[in-house]
């Protein structure tokens, strides 16, 4: 069966969360009911909404102390979102205020998923270029230029230490460090999730001498030599 939904698509460059290939976004303001996909949750913010609606009241909802008015499509939405989370299972869900991300291995199911929302409602959807399928793994991710560097270097949320800056500054041939990032080294600040640029395994043995903050090592794979 063909699902004619109109979307924007995406080109993505690497594994969500090492596993999944897909990714749907979609705006709805109860996106958060279906946080860390707890269903049972979920079901209960969709009854005590549909109560309302029964006796035509505006619908609405408390998110601590606010009080929060529903559009009717984001309910029905909801609904079918509920429905559709509750047969199947392989999936995971990523919740950003009103924005809920699903990510997945079966693009047949998101694009069925798509096909059951307004379509104002669904946002985008981001999937590799089959060509680049079977280079995808944990730890990869595809690029469309040689930058100089072969890894890439995400922090993580220990203190990376002013020395390593001192050392990444003296050593841009090695690494490549964003402005914001070495600020905030300098000054023992915030780096979590922060990222910068290894040229090879060698310099990756020094990065772990000099400090144990690396939350993930990720292989850069330039686009243009995949037929190679």
């Amino acid at each position: 069966m063909k699902w004619r939904v109109r979307l924007k698509q995406c080109e993505s460059n690497k594994l969500y969360y090492n596993i999944y290939l897909y990714r749907l976004e979609i705006y709805n303001q109860l996106s958060t009911i279906f946080r860390e996909k707890r269903l049972n949750v979920a079901r209960e913010s969709l009854d005590n909404l549909q109560a309302q609606h029964d006796i035509k009241s505006d619908l609405t909802v408390t998110w601590g102390r606010r009080l929060s008015p529903i559009r009717i499509q984001d309910f029905i939405d909801a609904k079918k979102l509920y429905n559709a989370f509750s047969n199947y299972n392989d999936f995971k869900l990523r919740v950003e205020r009103n924005y809920l991300n699903i990510y997945c291995n079966d693009l047949g199911w998101l694009m069925y998923v798509s096909s059951l929302l307004d379509k104002e409602s669904v946002r985008s959807l981001y999937k590799p270029n089959i060509k680049d399928i079977k280079l995808l793994d944990a730890n990869t991710i595809i690029v469309d230029k040689d930058n100089g560097y072969q890894f890439r270097v995400t922090l993580g949320n220990k203190n990376t230490g002013s020395s390593f800056a001192a050392w990444a500054r003296k050593n841009k041939k090695l690494v490549k460090v964003g402005y914001r990032c070495l600020e905030e080294m300098e000054g023992n600040g915030y780096v979590n999730n922060m990222y910068f640029y290894a040229r090879d395994e060698k310099t990756l043995q020094l990065i772990a001498l000099l400090t144990d903050n690396v939350r993930r090592i990720d292989k850069l794979v330039v686009k243009s030599t995949i037929d190679k």
